[in-house]
């Protein structure tokens, strides 16, 4: 479930549901000790353009860090 807003005018919108295709790191990159790079999720209702070396529905999803209060402690999510 995307938990932002990615591409409002096309539907990639905050609660939409894809399933997980593929996950990528950066060359040099444990996999054990660190978040992928990456993300490729599967849209079925996808309308966009497509994106490059994705199929057709693959949408290329990056990790991003919000900082956010929470009962006044300073928190972050990714």
């Amino acid at each position: 479930m995307l938990m932002t807003n990615l591409w409002t005018k096309i539907g990639l919108v905050n609660r939409s549901i894809g399933s997980i295709y593929d996950l990528r790191w950066d060359y040099g990159q444990d996999p054990s000790a660190s978040m992928p790079s990456l993300l490729l999720v599967k849209f079925d209702e996808y309308k966009g353009p497509a994106f490059p070396h994705c199929d057709v529905g693959i949408i290329p999803v990056f990790p991003v860090t919000r900082q956010f209060e929470f009962k006044g402690i300073a928190c972050s999510r990714t």
